[in-house]
Formats: C-alpha cells, structure tokens, sequence
C-alpha cells in the first residue's frame, strides 16, 4: 500500500512542477520521504535502494542490546550482525608477497658469466630432476679389457668367436661415459712423482687438481 502511495505522490509532485506550482511540489516530495522513512525494514542484511536514506541499526536485533559506536560506523545495516550461537567462518588469509633480495651471485639474472659463456645460477636455478643414468659400455666380468657398446654387440660377438650356448650365463658390468675436459700441466713435481693441472674446459666441476 505504502509503495502506490509513494508513487501517487511523486507523479503529483511531478505534475505540480510542470503547472510551476514548485511549493506544493516540495511539500509533496517531503510527504513521499516521511513515509519511505518509516516503511525502512530495520532488519539485518536489508540493502536501501538508490537515492534512499538508509536508518542505522542502533542495537542488535537478536539481543535487543546497543550496538558499539565502531560497530555502527563499519557496519550501519547491520549485515554483518550473527545470530547467538551462529557458526562463523573464519576468513581465509590473504597470501602477502614476499620481498626477496636479489640473488648476491647473479645478481637475479639469472645466469652467471664464464669465461666462455653463461652458465644458470646454482643459487636461485631449481634444481633439475635427476634422469637416470643410462650405461654405454659394458663388460663381460670374464674379460674384462674388451668393453662393448651393448649387451646385444657382445651377445654377437660371443656368437661369432665363440660357441654361445643356450643357457649361459654372464656377468656384465656397465659404466656411463663422462663427458671429457681438456686440462693444462702447470707444475712437476718429479721427486714426489706428482703434478698439477688446470682445467682448460670446465666439466663436473673440475678446475683444479693435483695427480
């Protein structure tokens, strides 16, 4: 009822300003605000409308008691009051960023400058999975100063030197080729039959040794 009477009394209002009958009009427009004022629901969770003034809710409407000045100032509606005993969820934090200083080796590159290239930061590259390592040469435990490249190219030459027998048995060792480093005699030391070397290409961390 109370929103055809607030209608009736805009469109009146309207019509008083087009006959220029600005006064009436205004005393109308106050009318339609007094009772949108006193239709407010004051109840928890009720959003005003555009261009609605919106009443405060002063106590709990739950308890019945006042609510702290804090309280009303953050929260007018009151949609955020819970009801005694409700279960309340606490809010999920929120993840701050992490200020990291830059790396003190590569300075957060990256990479860090050889003497012929760059290579990836050992401090801030993770780490790579391992792959498993793969054997490229085997051994027959029997003889061992001939490798072969497979136990398939030993297979045939046991095939083809020898007589290979159904059932045979043999033990094979396998080892993993390392990739090769070029290295530079800088000292002899002929009565402790020892020398040192200096890694020209670096591989496996090599840089300096004494043999």
């Amino acid at each position: 009822m109370n929103d055809n009477l607030i209608e009736r009394l805009s469109d009146e209002a309207d019509q008083c300003r087009n006959d220029g009958a600005d006064d009436i009009a205004k005393l109308l427009d106050e009318a339609r605000a007094a009772i949108e004022r006193q239709s407010v629901p004051a109840t928890t969770g009720w959003a005003a409308k555009k261009d609605w003034y919106s009443v405060p809710v002063l106590f709990n409407p739950y308890t019945g008691e006042p609510r702290d000045a804090r309280d009303i100032q953050s929260d007018p509606q009151g949609i955020l009051i819970a009801a005694p005993g409700a279960h309340l969820l606490a809010a999920a934090p929120q993840p701050q960023p992490v200020q990291q200083e830059p790396c003190p080796e590569c300075d957060g590159t990256g990479t860090v400058a050889g003497s012929q290239a760059h290579f990836p930061c050992p401090l801030c590259t993770p780490p790579q999975a391992e792959q498993p390592l793969k054997p490229d040469m085997f051994w027959n435990s029997d003889d061992a100063d001939e490798p072969h490249d497979s136990i398939e190219c030993f297979l045939n030459d046991q095939i083809c030197q020898h007589d290979l027998e159904v059932g045979a048995v043999f033990t094979i060792w396998q080892a993993k080729k390392l990739p090769s480093v070029t290295i530079r005699v800088t000292a002899i030391d002929e009565e402790e039959c020892e020398a040192e070397y200096e890694a020209i290409e670096k591989a496996h961390g090599i840089t300096k040794g004494t043999t």
